[in-house]
């Protein structure tokens, strides 16, 4: 018993040795003026490491009130990271690992309200991304994916309403499209190919009825083109190649 007694003493004698000389980062503070009255920043070094900036950072606006925070690991941007302005709003604030953006970012806007959200992974964009406007409805809404636009991405009106559908792939309009008018109505509806019109688009009158049908081909009028009055009728007819017209026809 006294045996594991001495060497459980020992053990606890080796690591308050080892704890010692492990040293502790040091506080360095930096100021605007010479006579150390205006504050500048606050950190920790380790010096043993050449200085390596380890823990907590502050810096500080002129007028004293809190610029940045952030929060360094051997000397690379780790944890949480916020800027303020020089009233005390908050401007920005994010996560980061190995002094590269990873998850939530977001930004405010004047009133402290969020303007974008937006999610990223190693230092790219990947993930949901959102805006929004000023009475805090979402501007616009979609995913990142390896810094890219993918996927539907939707835009809206500021009175929360949907004002448009667009469908990315490889960060370019790639699939099918819709416009939507305020009060609901769609406007019109189409398929992008490469950031190009292609294929049957429709237009709409505001009160929803069909107005025009026209074909493109990698964004050009292509083929048949038909006009309707809001009552339906037929009113035009155009034939195109490669955006130029061929036959021209009116009805009365």
């Amino acid at each position: 018993m006294k045996y594991l007694l001495k060497k459980y003493s020992a053990y606890l004698l080796l690591l308050s040795f080892l704890f010692a000389c492990k040293e502790q980062p040091k506080l360095i503070t930096t100021y605007y003026d010479e006579n150390n009255q205006t504050k500048k920043e606050e950190y920790y070094v380790v010096e043993k490491d050449g200085g390596k900036r380890e823990g907590a950072y502050v810096s500080y606006h002129t007028n004293g009130s809190k610029k940045e925070e952030r929060n360094y690991k051997n000397d690379e941007l780790s944890g949480g990271y916020k800027i303020f302005e020089n009233n005390g709003v908050l401007v920005e604030e994010a996560m980061y690992e190995n002094n590269k953006l990873n998850g939530t970012r977001k930004l405010y806007s004047e009133d402290g309200n969020v303007a974008i959200e937006e999610t990223y992974k190693d230092g790219e964009f990947s993930g949901a991304y959102k805006s929004f406007f000023k009475n805090n409805n979402v501007e616009q809404e979609g995913t990142y994916l390896n810094n890219k636009m993918t996927g539907l991405w939707k835009y809206y009106y500021e009175n929360g309403k949907l004002k448009e559908e667009l469908t990315f792939a490889e960060n370019m309009e790639n699939g099918p499209y819709k416009r939507y008018a305020e009060n609901g109505n769609l406007e019109s509806e189409g398929h992008y190919k490469n950031e190009k019109e292609e294929g049957y688009w429709k237009y709409y009158y505001e009160n929803g009825k069909l107005k025009e049908e026209v074909n493109f081909t990698a964004g050009a009028e292509d083929g048949l083109v038909v006009v309707y009055s809001e009552k339906g009728d037929t009113i035009k007819k155009i034939e195109y190649t490669a955006g130029r017209v061929t036959k021209y026809k009116e009805y009365k």
